[in-house]
């Protein structure tokens, strides 16, 4: 395709997309929260610090140990510790959310035993730290390295299969009827979510993953990274050209089925000012089909 207006061939438009692309690979429903790149590294232990002991002469007299401090409530001591101030209090359960679906879930006690039949999320629940609390996760649940990929499916999940693990906590995206009724007649706990429209859901999503697993601490941390990463982002593609307004084509498959800006992907694309040429096209739910 060619562009012959201000667009993406821009030479200044270059640099602002090739940034803009790291920014979309962090944000994507199942983008790379927890590789190198697309996830918060966490920092480093500091290392012990020791003192070289130096022995006193022969004739110095040895110093007399200080005198204990009087002991004090840890309660009226103020936490400075850098650690201390990013740990959020444990989660107390029984715990009361509500899914996507807006149906009530209580989860009776801290989920150690859950199966992912999300891409998105167990991705999601191994960025916050949760993944040693994953048993299982379905056959597209690739990533990360270490995700316990199944044959169980996320979009025709045989019911008799998932409770055969025995989970405490079955994260989905999609919920048939059978599976919902299967997982209440056994007592086991989904937690259902919707597509996320926008990168705040994708905020409020893990959010709630880090409440429902008792890692909210990590998934904090996971959100306060994505944001500043996203507002690093934005700010330098402004001092590429704050006036900058490009289109883009997004091609999903080699048919030219592309996306329009009121999709996520266009919703992430569009935090940067740029426009899909796909929102001329008739609408299709957001994904038309363009021509060459």
């Amino acid at each position: 395709m060619q562009f012959k207006s201000r667009s993406i061939r821009s030479t200044l438009a270059r640099p602002a997309i090739a940034v803009f692309a790291a920014l979309f690979l962090l944000a994507g429903a199942c983008g790379n929260a927890g590789d190198a790149e697309g996830s918060p590294t966490p920092a480093p232990e500091p290392a012990p610090t020791t003192t070289a002991a130096v022995a006193p002469a022969p004739d110095q007299e040895l110093p007399s140990p200080p005198e204990s401090p009087e002991p004090t409530s840890t309660s009226a001591q103020p936490t400075t510790t850098a650690a201390a101030a990013n740990t959020l209090p444990p989660v107390e359960y029984p715990l009361a959310l509500t899914t996507a679906s807006g149906a009530s879930l209580t989860i009776e006690a801290r989920p150690e035993r859950i199966i992912s039949l999300s891409p998105t999320h167990t991705e999601m629940l191994f960025a916050i730290g949760a993944g040693s609390q994953v048993i299982a996760a379905d056959e597209y649940s690739y990533y990360p390295p270490e995700a316990p990929v199944t044959d169980l499916s996320g979009f025709t999940p045989n019911v008799e299969a998932v409770v055969g693990y025995q989970p405490d906590l079955v994260v989905v995206s999609y919920t048939p009827a059978d599976l919902a009724e299967g997982m209440e007649a056994v007592g086991v706990g989904m937690l259902e979510f919707s597509a996320a429209a926008d990168i705040s859901d994708v905020y409020d999503q893990i959010l709630l993953l880090g409440e429902a697993t008792d890692n909210t601490s990590g998934a904090a941390e996971l959100v306060g990274s994505m944001k500043s990463r996203f507002a690093e982002l934005l700010e330098r593609i402004e001092r590429i050209d704050p006036d900058l307004e490009a289109t883009y084509y997004h091609e999903l498959d080699s048919t030219f089925y592309s996306v329009t800006s009121d999709t996520f992907i266009g919703s992430v694309y569009a935090l940067a000012g740029l426009r899909s040429i796909a929102d001329e096209a008739e609408d299709a739910g957001g994904y038309p089909q363009l021509s060459a």
